[in-house]
């Protein structure tokens, strides 16, 4: 060898043991008391000890979610849920051994959760809603109320659902616990993680199962106590005790880590059920006293589960791109296609049926939002004056006149009044799966009804100072001309049907720009909250009073296709009076996200408040835009549009983008992928183990000999670098037998037969052999 590459070989041997070139000078107690450096000798595997705070992580991890969900009922595969956890969990602890194994092994890790996070998406967003509308139905039985926040659960088979959405919430969480508690023991942060979730269950006085609570209260002591006794500092070594500046310290040890977490598990297990079997629940509720805190916090409580998740984020659900006059911040209408809504009623016109739940007076610049009618109006009908002129119409028998009952049923839609138009009743919120009966009085033509002025129309002329030059361009542009209301609504749509197009992406209004603005002078184009937001302040710089609306626009042909008849029901019993097409029957129809839609109202004198369209048809199918890429290009609006609209005949079925296609494939190809990395891994780390048996399994005694000592040799030598250096039978036995010459020279007499003789050694000096290489180097 020459002498380079002896240095290098030098080199790299130091690096690799650059952890054992550590002060192992005795440390001096007092004077004439000192440790012995044998004490840095002290080994232990420190896999053990991984293994064990793994299986604190596990406790911690399995017990908070085990606790809130057995505490609500939920049902879910228990032995999958914790075979999955408590794998990840050790998988994860044992990754923090090395800084490679923590590097690579998390690499890979978060490759394959990020591919089943994808495979299974569906399966973990409805499990995830299904807990969400348990714990509802739980907070409707102890708030005695109705009309809670539920969530749609795409997924029948809700028991599968839940255990794969629990398990992956898990893994993430044994991911932050192991890095919190490996390394530094922090047990606020597992009781955040793993209590918090709890609150909710306490609260409300359910009870969680009592395997569980040994669990949680078993982890988050035991990392109390690691706390306290400051041996819970990562080593990635096996030596048990290191030099430092201050001294000797000592690292924790696996046995005494076990010893400590089967004191704790037998402490808590003790508290956990005795506690239970003399406190128990019905003990505890009859003597508990009314907390004065819960009670405050009660209406708080409520109206937070009222809510739901969704009310405490800034995030647009599918709700067609509308919320409520809060504009600009939908960069891309995605839409679900499920059913929101639905309408019972008995069709009377060949004309699109709106059902509203938000009517916008004032518009506020730059916020990009309406602010609602109603917001001080105590529910008062927004248009009585109308109602109330068709009614006395109706009972006087007029004709053309007629009067009807229409239900509306909210299946999954927010917490809004659904109205039809020219109905009786308040404005109140139809909650969530709850349904609300009206009765309306249809009008038969333009001008069946004349309905004198009666409301303080200057409300609704008002245009902000920030808009009006905007808006006066846009008039002079398209070259708009008085009339009467519906005159210059036709020009408005004219111009927008011609000039600017209809699309699901208009990217979002850029910070600090006006969202009408915005839509008029740059970005031209938009759905139906951009055209009637900008046409109703169209109409109140020419004159017209007019007023913004969102709702449910549901056409006739919708209602043919995909209405159900109600059998058994009594025409007369749902409608009387002139109908357009006649006696029909009561028909239910659902309104999806698809049918959501934004409208202006303007007033006529004649009329009163009546509807008009501003929003262009499309002619051609605009693609829904599913896949993340194209959402993450549309973000800052961007790119062209292809100006489509969703077949309805596809709407029920599951339908899947190319580019989804694309993302589901690649995450076969990348979680295949991984599998051979790792079955390769795996097999490189056995292949030398299944060889050597193999060939041990063949062969005589003397290369039986020489395979047993030079795997035994190589062991020893990573630990032991004074070994390291030495080629040859004689110097190895001098470092390994220094002071038994007799042993030493037959021994290097055996292995020197046994290497280089063509005749094999005898039985007894096999067995002689074998018993030195287990007391000297195993």
């Amino acid at each position: 060898m020459s002498r380079y590459s002896d240095q290098r070989q030098q080199k790299k041997r130091r690096s690799r043991s650059a952890w054992q070139n550590e002060d192992t000078t005795p440390v001096q107690l007092c004077k004439g008391v000192e440790i012995d450096s044998s004490v840095y000798e002290l080994e232990e595997n420190r896999y053990y000890t991984l293994v064990l705070k793994g299986l604190i992580v596990y406790f911690i991890t399995a017990g908070g979610i085990g606790s809130f969900l057995t505490a609500i009922e939920t049902d879910f595969n228990q032995i999958i849920f914790n075979i999955v956890i408590l794998i990840t969990a050790i998988v994860c602890a044992i990754m923090y051994h090395s800084w490679r194994s923590e590097n690579l092994g998390y690499l890979v890790f978060f490759a394959i959760y990020a591919a089943v996070m994808v495979l299974f998406k569906d399966y973990i967003n409805s499990g995830f809603y299904a807990v969400l509308n348990d714990t509802t139905y739980w907070a409707s039985i102890y708030f005695d109320t109705e009309g809670l926040q539920y969530y749609n659960e795409r997924i029948s088979n809700r028991y599968v659902a839940i255990t794969i959405a629990v398990s992956i919430i898990g893994v993430a969480e044994n991911v932050l616990l192991n890095n919190y508690i490996l390394r530094r023991a922090r047990y606020m942060i597992a009781i955040g993680l793993s209590i918090t979730v709890n609150i909710v269950a306490f609260y409300m006085e359910m009870e969680p199962d009592t395997i569980y609570t040994f669990m949680v209260l078993a982890g988050i002591v035991m990392t109390f106590v690691l706390k306290c006794g400051r041996h819970f500092h990562l080593s990635r070594r096996d030596h048990i005790f290191k030099r430092t500046k201050k001294g000797l310290t000592y690292a924790l040890d696996y046995k005494s880590l076990w010893q400590g977490m089967l004191t704790v598990a037998i402490y808590v297990l003790v508290m956990v059920v005795g506690l239970s079997a003399v406190y128990d629940k019905v003990y505890y509720d009859a003597e508990q006293e009314a907390s004065e805190d819960k009670s405050v916090s009660r209406d708080v409580f409520q109206n937070v589960i009222m809510l739901g998740v969704f009310g405490l984020i800034n995030y647009y659900p599918s709700n067609g791109g509308l919320s409520t006059g809060e504009l600009g911040g939908v960069s891309s209408v995605r839409l679900d296609y499920q059913p929101d809504i639905a309408v019972t009623f008995t069709p009377y016109s060949n004309k699109t049926l709106y059902i509203k739940n938000f009517t916008g007076q004032d518009y506020e610049p730059y916020k990009n939002q309406w602010l609602s009618v109603d917001a001080d109006s105590d529910y008062t009908n927004t248009y009585s004056h109308e109602v109330n002129a068709l009614k006395d119409a109706y009972d006087d028998h007029e004709q053309g006149t007629a009067k009807g009952y229409m239900t509306i049923t909210n299946i999954e839609a927010p917490a809004l009044p659904y109205q039809p138009y020219y109905s009786e009743g308040d404005t109140k919120p139809v909650f969530m799966r709850q349904e609300k009966t009206y009765t309306y009085y249809p009008r038969e033509d333009e001008n069946a009804t004349a309905v004198s002025s009666y409301v303080d129309l200057e409300d609704y002329l008002y245009v902000p100072y920030d808009n009006m030059d905007t808006i006066d361009s846009f008039i002079e542009e398209a070259g708009l001309e008085e009339g009467s209301a519906r005159e210059v609504a036709a020009q408005v749509k004219s111009y927008f049907q011609e000039n600017i197009p209809y699309t699901i992406r208009p990217g979002a209004t850029p910070w600090r720009r006006d969202f009408i603005n915005y839509f008029l002078e740059s970005n031209r184009k938009g759905y139906c909250a951009h055209f009637a937001s900008a046409a109703t302040l169209i109409f109140r710089e020419m004159g017209i009073p007019a007023r913004y609306c969102e709702g449910y626009a549901i056409s006739f042909n919708e209602i043919v296709d995909n209405g159900e008849i109600s059998e058994g029901e009594k025409y007369e019993n749902h409608f009387d009076g002139y109908s357009e097409l006649g006696e029909t029957a009561l028909v239910r129809v659902e309104a999806t996200d698809a049918d959501a839609h934004a409208w202006v109202e303007v007033f006529d004198e004649q009329e009163g408040w009546i509807v008009v369209e501003v929003t262009p048809s499309s002619t051609l199918n605009e693609e829904e835009d599913d896949d993340f890429w194209n959402s993450f290009n549309n973000i800052f609006g961007d790119g062209e549009e292809d100006l489509v609209d969703r077949d309805p005949a596809d709407r029920g079925g599951l339908s899947l983008s190319g580019a989804d296609r694309v993302m589901r494939y690649a995450a076969y190809v990348i979680l295949g992928i991984i599998l051979v990395i790792i079955f390769v891994i795996i097999l490189v780390r056995l292949y030398p183990g299944i060889r050597y048996r193999i060939d041990y399994k063949r062969a005589g005694l003397s290369d039986k000999l020489v395979l047993r000592y030079s795997r035994d040799l190589r062991r020893r030598s990573r630990k032991d670098e004074g070994l390291r250096g030495r080629m040859n039978y004689t110097d190895q036995m001098n470092y390994l037998i220094p002071a038994d010459e007799v042993a030493r020279d037959r021994m290097i007499d055996i292995l020197e037969r046994a290497g280089f003789s063509s005749e094999e050694i005898s039985p007894e000096d096999f067995q002689f052999a074998m018993g030195i290489l287990e007391e000297k180097i195993d």
